[in-house]
């Protein structure tokens, strides 16, 4: 798929694991997002499930707000709220995922943050990961903020979607 700019499309719609559809608003963000869901989750997960997506407009979205009910997963929007939540059914590992547009990678701080989530939920740290995903390499999000990455995390270029980056001590 080519990568397009958000100023093309008056919504975006992504086509989620499994069927159903989502429209998310007009945006760089949006676009990421579908990149996302659309190109990276199905090559990277056996049997991809988007738990829930954030946006700007729609923190959480009535959808997801049931299958975290189903899930017995609570999520406090004024306190803790990924941009992508997405869990591989194969072996019920949980991706946690930061669309940087302009903000907001996967940094040290957000990881703990999301395993303390996590646990509270008797997932545990083992069956968590975490992607970060910008527009591309070149894009000023991506200079400014790939130096935050914290490690054992994943880097995503919707503009390149057959690749991912990952940032893990080479001592382990």
């Amino acid at each position: 798929a080519q990568y397009q700019h958000w100023a093309q499309v008056v919504s975006v719609t992504v086509n989620l694991p499994g069927g159903g559809t989502r429209l998310l608003e007009p945006g760089d963000a949006s676009l990421i997002i579908k990149y996302v869901v659309e190109e990276w989750a199905p090559q990277r997960l056996t049997d991809p499930g988007v738990v829930m997506i954030s946006e700007p407009g729609d923190k959480l979205h009535l959808g997801d707000d049931h299958l975290l009910r189903v899930l017995q997963l609570t999520i406090d929007i004024s306190r803790l709220l990924p941009d992508i939540i997405i869990v591989d059914l194969h072996d019920d590992t949980f991706w946690f995922i930061e669309v940087v547009h302009t903000d907001g990678p996967v940094d040290e701080k957000r990881k703990q943050k999301l395993l303390k989530w996590a646990a509270q939920h008797s997932i545990t740290a083992d069956k968590c990961r975490f992607l970060t995903a910008f527009h591309s390499r070149s894009d000023p999000a991506s200079k400014r903020r790939l130096k935050d990455i914290a490690v054992d995390t994943f880097v995503y270029f919707a503009n390149e979607p057959g690749m991912e980056m990952s940032w893990h001590s080479i001592n382990t």
